[in-house]
């Protein structure tokens, strides 16, 4: 870890990633990393992606990604089989829920422009970018089917902007944007992202994340608990998450983007026989943070106003002035259906085309302009008279 940078609490497991860091061979991995599993708020609300909602299972496929280091990960996309399983990485006091699925994500990340993941800063300190793959498809989009592909993955090149804070310092941002190595096409598609005001205490949010390193899993039961209004660095939900959730989307009942889990509240309690017990708490004690996702496209675009067409949003004036303001579902959002597209190779070439045959009209009626011009008889010489003499007719 950074020097001077305080470690996300619980964040950093002890399951296959540190399995990665170890066949790594990283100097700066942790020499304690605590386990967890989800924390719980008042019931267990995890589902697998093909059990919930039309909005939430297109979110899934279309844009988050699951951080998965290399070497976990076969010559064809596929799992490695040295991935091991939740319960052989986590010492369970009792059969868990998803304890026999793999555990091989060490973080998430949701696509927010063609070319551009949004994950937590912190992830981004655990590997070197080419040791590690951002993957689609890490889900059950039907019982008992999990298939990757090379095809979904790729790796990210650069980190284009980022940010980890250290706790106490206020605001607290916590956020990376990658730029992968191409451009996706469809199925994916960049998920929405709200923009502007802080969200309203007590709206529900969907969560979709690979919590404990599983294949995403989705939690339609969280609630903000507060929204920071007067920084608007990070606010608070009650979603079952855990370590692997790290970077995960946070979003709002239509689907747009509102956060990245950043931090959250420890997950196991040791029992006094060695074992774990998974933590369930009130809702009233959330404690999952995320971090605006608005304030990170921010700081790109503060950054860099070229980094991407996301930065000339017609819609990021008007939102920016009402930033104090709560647009509700309604509010201000990121489209992937208009301005996005513009960053797809395909619409810049449609673009230039566009250009050219704008251009080879104004120029023939330039021309015409200028034949019509030359039939007319000529202008008196300009003097002063005239043009006053002008100015008194006007």
């Amino acid at each position: 870890m950074t020097s001077g940078i305080a470690a996300p609490r619980r964040w950093l497991l002890r399951s296959s990633a540190t399995l990665a860091l170890a066949a790594l061979g990283c100097s700066d991995a942790p020499s304690t990393l605590s386990k967890t599993a989800s924390i719980i708020y008042d019931v267990d609300d995890r589902t697998e992606v093909f059990d919930s909602s039309v909005v939430a299972q297109a979110r899934a496929r279309e844009a988050v990604v699951a951080l998965i280091p290399d070497n976990l990960l076969g010559s064809q996309g596929s799992l490695a089989e040295a991935v091991p399983t939740l319960a052989a990485v986590e010492d369970f006091c009792e059969a868990e829920r998803f304890s026999d699925q793999p555990s091989a994500a060490f973080c998430s990340g949701v696509l927010v422009d063609w070319d551009l993941v949004l994950t937590a800063g912190h992830c981004t300190r655990l590997f070197a970018l080419s040791k590690f793959s951002l993957v689609f498809d890490y889900a059950f989009f039907a019982p008992d089917k999990l298939e990757l592909s090379s095809a979904a993955r790729l790796h990210a090149v650069e980190i284009v902007a980022e940010r980890l804070d250290p706790a106490g310092l206020e605001p607290r941002a916590d956020f990376a944007i990658l730029r992968l190595e191409r451009a996706v096409t469809a199925p994916r598609l960049p998920a929405p992202v709200r923009l502007g005001s802080s969200i309203e205490i007590g709206s529900p949010v969907f969560s979709i994340a690979a919590s404990s390193g599983l294949p995403l899993k989705v939690d339609e039961g969280g609630v903000v608990a507060d929204s920071r209004s007067h920084l608007l660095d990070y606010f608070i939900a009650s979603t079952d998450t855990s370590h692997g959730a790290s970077g995960g989307g946070a979003f709002d009942p239509s689907g747009n983007l509102l956060g990245i889990l950043a931090r959250g509240s420890d997950d196991l309690s040791p029992s006094d026989d060695g074992c774990n017990n998974p933590v369930t708490v009130s809702r009233t004690l959330a404690g999952e943070q995320y971090s605006y996702a608005s304030s990170a496209l921010t700081a790109l675009c503060a950054s860099d106003p070229l980094a991407t067409t996301l930065c000339r949003q017609p819609c990021a004036e008007p939102c920016a002035a009402l930033a104090q303001q709560d647009f509700g579902e309604a509010g201000c959002a990121f489209s992937p259906t208009h301005s996005k597209r513009d960053n797809h190779p395909a619409a810049r070439w449609l673009g230039l085309l566009s250009v050219y045959v704008l251009s080879l009209h104004l120029h023939r009626r330039l021309r015409r302009h200028q034949e019509s011009n030359m039939s007319r008889p000529p202008l008196p010489p300009f003097n002063a008279e005239t043009t006053a003499q002008v100015r008194g007719r006007a």
